[in-house]
């Protein structure tokens, strides 16, 4: 059995509440659309590396908090 790691839901919305900021906020201090924070969000876009270093400096979390992460197994063929 092979065991991979998935991005699952963006935590993004809750991270930034809970740091008392916006999105909008997130995205200025970062240097990006907010349009760009919402793809983000959606799963639409990803952060760099650089960029999830970033955001979880901002908010104050690790780089692994800003998505649920998804264990999954599967056959090996």
């Amino acid at each position: 059995m092979a065991v991979t790691l998935q991005l699952g839901a963006s935590r993004l919305t809750y991270l930034c509440k809970r740091a008392g900021i916006n999105q909008a906020e997130l995205a200025r201090r970062m240097g990006l659309s907010r349009q760009f924070i919402t793809k983000v969000k959606l799963r639409e876009k990803n952060f760099t590396l650089a960029q999830g270093i970033q955001a979880a400096m901002i908010l104050g979390c690790e780089p692994k908090d800003l998505h649920e992460l998804i264990w999954a197994q599967s056959a090996d063929e």
